[in-house]
């Protein structure tokens, strides 16, 4: 259902070009597991009229971008939010979160006072993030848009009823949107130091087309936040997407990040040729807790993958920008991300570690284990998410279109990889199973001409293995998507359940 409303407030989804070093994929998982659980339904915004805006237009009941937190305390207390009715131009109308308090039996939906539609001062927001703190605390961030006047900038919220309800928002940086574009916040709670937190994301400058990679942190779980500040600016052309900071079991803080030639002008310039680069995977270190950075160093240099629905131009939008990262219980840090030169398909998902605190790294290697096709065939795979469970497992998540065929629709799929050992660090030993689907891409929300599910989805640990949130459409009539759940457990051997 579409309504019409203003101009767009969001300028759109960066995008660009990306990287490689081919390696060998584990032998895919022929079964199928049960549907896994719908957590979304019907937007909460249908009857709000509080955002109107003539010139836009909002798709009612499109679910994208879910983030998902676990409490480390109480596993069973988990939460998932994502973005809820997509305007055209970019950014969502508000976000929503599911919450259980009993390990998925039940959901309830609660929608955190960030917009005019539930009850907040912004008129959009995009790019949820969640965490929970080792005290329980949760956390959550988004970038947000000020109405009057017109602002963009990361606002931060906190629960501690494990998201049952929710504080005001406070805003940690704000710039006039005719000048400033304020993109992809990521929250990390300090697993070890209770109330601290930290949020880090790129600030693009319209005017002089520069970047700032801006970072905050708070001492007082959430209540005031520094102010932001830069602690790197990148050469001028040049942004920084998916910056995400890891804690190290001694404290050091790394923040790890794609750097590229980003431009506004949305999702369409994912498509840009890999000659605009150099494009790079980066990490910079702090080890007095965020007061000061080391400059960055490369990880390696990438070619960011584009994929496409198979036999077209048509881009996936946002499926290949953000990489994700995480770190084990002894301090291993890995990172996936899409990547165009270790597949002929040109879109692969790619692993690289480092056991010495980001300071060395393994070579990329890809770890889908999608039959690789001809470039734009149905084997891309792409938006890729990482986490570490606290024995060393490592699980991988992506979208790939092994199932696709002739017939009409884009058939995708959502698979887990597991693997522990030291095997990982090559590559070797990932086992896939299925979690999701086949569902129909064709029927995702269009955003920029493409499908969109969002640039990332869910995933983290509990004591016994993983969950993982990710969206698919086609799957219920009028409606185009909705976001899912299904948990991985790892007793001997990681399953589906």
């Amino acid at each position: 259902m579409l309504r019409h409303r203003s101009r767009s407030l969001f300028a759109a989804a960066l995008a660009a070009p990306l990287l490689g070093a081919p390696a060998v994929a584990a032998p895919a998982s022929a079964a199928a597991p049960a549907p896994p659980a719908r957590v979304s339904g019907a937007s909460p915004f249908a009857a709000c009229t509080t955002d109107e805006f003539p010139g836009d237009a909002y798709t009612l009941d499109v679910e994208a971008e879910p983030t998902l937190a676990i409490d480390p305390a109480n596993p069973r207390r988990r939460v998932v939010g994502w973005q809820q009715d997509r305007w055209a131009y970019g950014s969502a109308r508000g976000m929503v979160t599911a919450v259980t308090a009993d390990g998925g039996r039940s959901w309830r939906q609660v929608t955190p006072p960030l917009t005019l539609c539930s009850g907040g001062p912004y008129g959009r927001i995009t790019n949820p993030w969640l965490t929970f703190g080792p005290d329980g605390r949760l956390y959550a961030t988004a970038m947000v848009a000020g109405i009057a006047p017109l602002t963009t900038g990361v606002a931060v919220l906190t629960s501690d009823d494990g998201g049952r309800s929710w504080s005001a928002p406070v805003e940690v940086a704000a710039d006039p949107m005719s000048g400033y574009f304020h993109d992809k916040p990521a929250l990390t709670a300090d697993p070890r130091r209770p109330h601290r937190a930290y949020v880090v994301w790129n600030r693009h400058n319209t005017t002089d087309q520069t970047h700032d990679l801006l970072f905050s942190r708070t001492t007082d779980g959430g209540r005031t936040w520094e102010p932001a500040r830069s602690i790197y600016r990148p050469p001028v052309g040049d942004g920084t997407i998916g910056n995400q900071i890891v804690v190290l079991p001694d404290g050091t803080l790394l923040d790890l990040f794609h750097q590229g030639p980003f431009a506004p002008g949305g999702a369409a310039a994912s498509a840009r040729a890999a000659a605009d680069g150099p494009e790079l995977l980066r990490v910079m270190r702090s080890t007095d807790g965020g007061t000061t950075w080391s400059a960055p160093a490369t990880i390696a240099a990438t070619e960011l993958g584009v994929p496409v629905l198979p036999g077209t131009a048509t881009p996936i939008v946002g499926a290949s920008l953000v990489p994700d990262v995480a770190v084990d219980a002894r301090g291993r840090v890995s990172m996936v991300w899409n990547d165009a030169r270790l597949g002929e398909s040109r879109s692969a998902v790619a692993l690289t570690s480092s056991s010495d605190g980001g300071r060395t790294w393994t070579t990329p290697r890809r770890v889908n284990g999608t039959p690789d096709s001809p470039p734009g065939g149905s084997g891309q795979a792409f938006t890729p998410q990482i986490d570490a469970a606290p024995d060393g497992t490592l699980a991988i998540t992506y979208y790939d279109l092994r199932d696709d065929t002739a017939a009409a629709g884009t058939s995708a799929t959502h698979w887990i990889a597991t693997c522990h050992g030291r095997a990982c660090l090559r590559g070797k030993g990932f086992r896939e199973r299925r979690l999701g689907g086949p569902f129909d891409l064709d029927a995702a929300f269009r955003w920029f001409g493409g499908p969109y599910l969002g640039s990332y989805t869910g995933l983290a640990h509990t004591r016994h293995g993983f969950v993982s949130a990710f969206v698919m459409s086609g799957e219920r009539a009028g409606d185009p998507q909705d976001v899912y759940v299904r948990d991985v457990t790892c007793h001997g051997g990681c399953r589906v359940r």
